[in-house]
């Protein structure tokens, strides 16, 4: 069976995302905090760890090893910074880090690209989606644990480091062109690409004008690519809307947690 959108699997996962979190929010929350900061890095260093591990039993060539463990796509990103900005009390870096990893984290649930039309259990899937929810929980945890706080000030964060992570991941797929790893940087690199159609029908009104995309695989009804100038608007409209959500739910959830004590 493999994995299409509210298919059983699909669900499956969103499913888990919930129980898993819950589950290790309360296992923990009441842990000294010294416990609870080593339950969370250790998450990380999982993560970073997966990272790297699972494309050696995954990938058949050099070139693909390389795609995979590098700064391929935003998560890819988010993964290999977190070990670093985990330990980092910065006012621009830290928050934008817990947004984009809430937002990038959820992201999947709505549209798991790497893994639709793929075997349900396949390697690269089970880790696509586990590497995906660790991305979503290590912020989760740290807000609930209150070892870190959303601010509303910082919502300018969100877009900011988004359009710095998203400049990377070009950076990264040009190097790679360049070295011939792989051989055309936009079609082999995700952050230019909208998935599902209607993601595309519905925030394309934020790109100045059409002819400015970059068309690829139309006739098989592939995504469009667009250079990333073209996607600052959609950054910096989303960004802090999805960012105030995040501060919403937060508040949400203090108030019932309050309660039930």
């Amino acid at each position: 069976m493999t994995v299409e959108i509210f298919n059983f699997w699909h669900l499956f996962w969103a499913i888990f995302y919930v129980v898993a979190t819950v589950g290790l929010y309360r296992l923990f929350k009441d842990k000294s905090r010294r416990t609870q900061r080593l339950l969370i890095y250790g998450l990380i260093l999982l993560n970073f760890f997966f990272h790297f591990t699972v494309p050696i039993l995954t990938q058949d060539s050099p070139e693909r090893f390389i795609r995979a463990v590098s700064l391929s796509n935003i998560c890819a990103a988010i993964v290999l910074m977190s070990p670093f900005v985990y330990w980092q009390r910065d006012h621009f870096l830290k928050p934008g880090w817990l947004y984009v990893s809430i937002i990038a984290g959820l992201a999947i649930l709505v549209n798991p690209t790497d893994a639709l039309g793929r075997p349900s259990f396949e390697l690269d899937v089970l880790r696509f989606f586990i590497q995906h929810w660790l991305i979503f929980v290590v912020p989760v945890l740290l807000i609930s644990f209150d070892h870190e706080s959303l601010r509303w000030q910082d919502l300018w964060t969100t877009p900011v480091l988004m359009t710095f992570i998203v400049a990377m991941v070009i950076t990264n797929a040009a190097i790679l062109q360049v070295l011939g790893v792989i051989p055309d940087m936009r079609a082999t690199n995700a952050s230019f690409q909208w998935r599902p159609a209607e993601l595309e029908s519905a925030l394309g009104w934020m790109v100045p004008s059409a002819f400015t995309r970059i068309p690829f695989g139309a006739e098989a009804g592939e995504a469009t690519h667009w250079p990333l100038i073209y996607k600052l608007p959609t950054y910096f409209v989303l960004g802090p809307i999805l960012t105030a959500l995040i501060n919403g739910v937060n508040i949400a959830f203090r108030r019932f947690r309050n309660v039930q004590l």
